[in-house]
Order: structure tokens, then C-alpha cells, then sequence
């Protein structure tokens, strides 16, 4: 495990950064590239543009989530039984109260 931080201002983040045993020769080229991939890090100054890419390819997110979350939800049914009506009326309650004072 290294810590790398990319910007040169004292509020830029320490980012740990995962390298192979096997790899720990490579360390200085790896982090090399990492470092040119930060400096032109858009939208997030100062963190590795590809990095930005791998995590938004690992998030579970929009169809894979929804999914996922109809499986959960069905699984908390089928424990809940004849209770499962609460979780029906929790689900259509509004994620975001604050939103409401906009309207």
C-alpha cells in the first residue's frame, strides 16, 4: 500500500493507492502514471482520471442497482409476511424531505 497526493496544496486529498506484490518493482513507473493522469484529473482536480473511470464502472448504479435493491426488498417482504404493507408505504415515501421546500 503507497499514499500518494497529487496537488500540491495543503487541502489536496491522500489517496492510498493499492499496488501488486508482484508489481512493487513497478511501483515508481505506476505511480508516475498515476500522478500525469492527475494533473489533468477533470472533473476531480488531483485525482487520477482513471481512477475516476474505474470507480464509476465498479459502483452499482442505475439498472444493475435497481435490481439489486428489487431483490432486497423482496427478500424483506417474504420475512415480513403479513407486515409487508409498511415496507410498500416506506418505499413511496419521498427519499428527500428537503426537497420539498423548493416547491
Amino acid at each position: 500500500m503507497f499514499f500518494a497526493k497529487f496537488g500540491n496544496r495543503a487541502s489536496d486529498p491522500i489517496w492510498p493507492v493499492d499496488i501488486l506484490v508482484s508489481q512493487s518493482t513497478e511501483a515508481q513507473i505506476i505511480m508516475g502514471h498515476l500522478l500525469a493522469d492527475a494533473l489533468s484529473g477533470f472533473p476531480v482536480p488531483f485525482y487520477p482520471l482513471c481512477l475516476q473511470k474505474a470507480h464509476e464502472n465498479a459502483a452499482l448504479v442505475d439498472f444493475d442497482f435497481d435490481i439489486l435493491q428489487d431483490k432486497i426488498f423482496e427478500g424483506i417482504q417474504n420475512i415480513l409476511g403479513d407486515e409487508s404493507h409498511v415496507l410498500d408505504a416506506a418505499r413511496l415515501q419521498d427519499h428527500d424531505p428537503a426537497q420539498a421546500r423548493y416547491s
